[in-house]
């Protein structure tokens, strides 16, 4: 999928946005207490980076800020939570 969208990226414009929300368990190794990360959580989490990382260096592609989108980052939204 980089490869296309690399290949994509070189001709339009492109907007991504990765997620703003925590990944979802995969399987019971991902199963830890909620305060508690375990190294495959960490590991996938690398792993969307780096990607983002990658492509937020090509041309014509724009990241939306994952952080921009969090309740708690929002002034109007934050008393709600």
């Amino acid at each position: 999928m980089v490869l296309e969208v690399n290949l994509l990226a070189g001709r339009v414009p492109i907007a991504l946005s990765f997620p703003s929300l925590p990944l979802a368990p995969l399987s019971l190794a991902f199963y830890a207490r909620n305060v508690q990360a375990t190294a495959e959580q960490v590991r996938l989490q690398e792993i969307v980076a780096a990607c983002a990382a990658h492509l937020a260096s090509l041309k014509n592609m724009r990241l939306v800020n994952s952080g921009s989108l969090s309740w708690k980052a929002h002034p109007l939204l934050a008393g709600l939570m």
